[in-house]
């Protein structure tokens, strides 16, 4: 899905859309949108790696980083059009890069079987939040706003979600699992911590409450899911909208839906 980067009401909405480069579309009175410029990561031709992920700072909204499969993650200033940071953020393709809620963080998802964060104060460093010890690719990560300690992510070929909590990085913090086939895409509630979507290859999507109503202890064992909608094709990916959190936005085939919850 195209990521959209809504402004404050004096400046226009903005748009961005990935392939070997970003572009970045902006509307205008007419509500039309136009391109307002490219960013490539480098200026040599044909040599730009495509881009696996992408996602707005939303606390500096000129800044999106991206990743790539050759290993390298880039931040772009898009008011300035230019790449102002780039780094090797691990050893095999990145696939997935998500900002947190205030923007000095972000995490990566790797070929490498290793899901990172990384300050942009301090890029000389970084932290392995979990580490796959079977060496399978990490394919997705997505930050709770609400909760900045907790990431998701899933890997490749997986029916399973992991939920990691960054003070006790690399251990197993709590695993979900109701998908019959592998996890395409996961998404957090825009305004409460304990509610995460799901949706598969089963054509399910599955909707996680991580907090028991008798318990105050978060992330107990053998979660059920508090909501399934199912499908008969793969759900390709899946986006919790803002504000409107009791709606869910699916895509599967050349289609998508509204979820109303």
């Amino acid at each position: 899905m195209p990521s959209i980067l809504k402004k404050n009401q004096t400046q226009n909405d903005m748009i961005a859309t990935s392939g070997d480069e970003i572009r970045i579309w902006e509307s205008n009175q007419n509500e039309n949108y136009k391109l307002k410029c490219e960013l490539k990561s480098t200026n040599k031709p044909n040599v730009n790696s495509p881009i696996t992920s992408f996602d707005w700072n939303l606390s500096k909204q000129n800044v999106i980083g991206t990743s790539s499969v050759d290993t390298i993650c880039t931040l772009f200033d898009v008011e300035k059009k230019i790449p102002v940071t780039q780094l090797v953020a691990h050893e095999k393709e990145v696939y997935d890069f998500c900002f947190n809620k205030n923007g000095q963080l972000f995490a990566t998802a790797g070929g490498d079987s290793c899901v990172r964060t990384f300050d942009i104060r301090d890029l000389a460093h970084y932290m392995n939040a979990f580490e796959n010890k079977n060496s399978t690719p990490f394919l997705r990560v997505v930050w709770n706003h609400e909760n900045e300690n907790l990431l998701a992510t899933i890997m490749y070929e997986s029916s399973e979600i992991i939920i990691i909590d960054l003070r006790y990085p690399n251990i197993l913090y709590e695993k979900l699992i109701n998908h019959e086939l592998n996890v395409n895409a996961i998404s957090w509630s825009p305004n409460f911590s304990q509610y995460i979507c799901s949706g598969g290859e089963d054509g399910r999507v599955l909707l996680w409450d991580l907090v028991s109503e008798s318990s105050e202890n978060i992330l107990n064992s053998l979660i059920e899911p508090s909501f399934m909608y199912e499908i008969d094709e793969p759900i390709n990916n899946i986006y919790w909208n803002f504000p409107f959190e009791n709606s869910i936005i699916i895509s599967f085939g050349n289609k998508f839906q509204i979820l109303k919850l």
